[in-house]
């Protein structure tokens, strides 16, 4: 709620989230970048798709924007192309969709983790999903 008593527009919330997701999908990438084996790009490692699936999974595909200004903001500040960058930010967002996507179709997929047959969701359909 604002000062004013009323919700602040769904538009704003949404950019702020969309902004939010982007900045931790930026510091997450970063972290994963320092454990680059091949060059400066290339890492074994990628907690920045943890974040991306869980946004999408918590606040909807619309998130997806976020995603992919976050993949092409940590990868234009490598010495990766420009034209790196933007494959880079539509294939961190497509996955992360796709992710999204298949967990919500798998039936009362819980984003909690609560229950093993979530968990082993998650980790399936992460494991189809490079």
């Amino acid at each position: 709620m604002t000062i004013s008593g009323r919700a602040p527009p769904r538009i704003a919330l949404d950019a702020a989230r969309i902004v939010a997701v982007a900045v931790t999908y930026v510091i997450a990438a970063k972290l994963g970048l320092r454990l680059a084996t091949i060059g400066v790009t290339v890492t074994l490692v990628w907690p920045a798709s943890g974040v991306a699936v869980a946004a999408l999974l918590l606040l909807g595909d619309r998130m997806a924007i976020g995603v992919a200004l976050g993949a092409f903001l940590a990868n234009v500040t490598t010495p990766a192309p420009l034209a790196v960058a933007i494959a880079a930010a539509a294939g961190n967002s497509l996955e992360a969709l796709a992710a999204s996507r298949l967990l919500r179709r798998a039936g009362d997929f819980n984003p909690r983790l609560q229950r093993v047959r979530d968990v082993f969701l998650l980790t399936a359909v992460g494991a189809a999903i490079p």
